[in-house]
């Protein structure tokens, strides 16, 4: 528990969870926590709640030496084994709109954000969602886009 908490207070300058908030979510039934380790020591962990239709991932922090090498990568590689098209086909977290780094490596990973959750006193938030059963992304938009841009090539292009 030390190395979570050293690697939660490195990752999160707001919203940092407690030992003691830490304990009593994974007290639940449904939550399961792991870590990732490299050479022996920890250097990310996550936490998630696996419901009857969908998993949420409640916390997933890398240690920020080790971001960006594709430790993040794996763990949520390791949670998309979890999804099936019959039982449990979507991921879902809640980040925080100050988290632009997690916004971008969601979206890399095919994540969608499908709501801003907003607070009168405090920022806002988003919901990504991870589909097993969507089409990935670039099926769903580049195919339009690609059609108008071409449709645009032909015009301007006399040959």
């Amino acid at each position: 528990m030390p190395h979570v908490m050293e690697i939660e207070a490195a990752c999160h300058q707001w919203d940092m969870w407690t030992e003691d908030e830490f304990l009593d979510v994974l007290r639940r039934r449904n939550v399961i926590g792991m870590v990732a380790e490299f050479d022996g020591v920890v250097v990310g962990f996550m936490v998630y709640e696996l419901n009857k239709h969908d998993l949420f991932l409640m916390n997933l922090c890398v240690q920020p030496a080790m971001q960006r090498t594709g430790i993040g990568t794996a763990m949520i590689d390791r949670l998309k084994e979890k999804l099936s098209a019959v039982k449990r086909s979507t991921m879902e977290l809640i980040v925080s709109e100050r988290n632009l780094a997690c916004h971008l490596f969601l979206r890399d990973l095919g994540f969608l954000c499908t709501e801003t959750i907003r607070y009168p006193d405090d920022d806002d938030n988003y919901r990504f969602v991870f589909d097993i059963t969507a089409k990935p992304v670039s099926e769903r938009l580049l195919p339009k886009r690609r059609d108008r841009f071409e449709n645009r090539i032909r015009r301007i292009d006399p040959a």
